[in-house]
């Protein structure tokens, strides 16, 4: 058995491998992530993004360190968190051997970067040329998320394309009247 893992490793100096959402092995990596929160050697909010990180790809990884014991093989792995916090787990050797290798590491491959950006924190109105045909006071970047920019200007755009004002627009799109809905400070 511990043959087999080397040569399935031959020639790999980094042993990643990708891990179902949706095994025992999965379950047992969860259950040491939470021994690893409560003795203190990972914090509530690495697992946390580590875990969105593992739902996000759709399968976690675990890197192997080696093979241990003599007679009842078994492979000792980590999982890594983006803070490069070591978790140490226990997997067969078995589900080594029948697990698909990663190509290089989870930080090489990107797979802690989210596929779309915050809409946390202050973000600056891009430079496109876009100007905001509504005469208001408040900046668009108080008013809106990058995302909601976005929108709104894609909407803008989509007006200005069709050669129509405004209200003639909306009279096209929403034949049937729109109601305009002021939301309170208190929601």
């Amino acid at each position: 058995m511990r043959d087999k893992i080397k040569l399935k490793f031959l020639g790999i100096k980094q042993k990643w491998v990708y891990l179902p959402l949706k095994s025992k092995q999965f379950s047992d990596v969860l259950d040491d992530i939470t021994s690893s929160i409560r003795n203190g050697t990972a914090s509530a909010d690495d697992a946390i993004d580590l875990i969105k990180s593992f739902k996000r790809n759709k399968r976690g990884w675990l890197k192997l360190v080696s093979v241990k014991g003599r007679k009842n093989l078994f492979c000792l792995c980590e999982v890594i968190t983006r803070k490069n916090v070591k978790i140490k787990t226990e997997v067969s050797c078995e589900f080594i051997l029948s697990s698909e290798i990663i190509n290089g590491t989870p930080k090489s491959l990107k797979l802690f970067k989210s596929s779309h950006k915050s809409s946390k924190g202050k973000w600056k109105k891009p430079n496109d040329g876009f100007v905001d045909p509504s005469k208001s006071d408040i900046p668009l970047e108080e008013e809106f998320t990058e995302l909601g920019y976005q929108l709104y200007k894609e909407w803008h755009e989509e007006i200005k394309a069709s050669g129509l004002t405004h209200e003639e627009y909306k009279r096209k799109m929403f034949p049937h009247g729109y109601t305009l809905v002021k939301v309170s400070e208190n929601w």
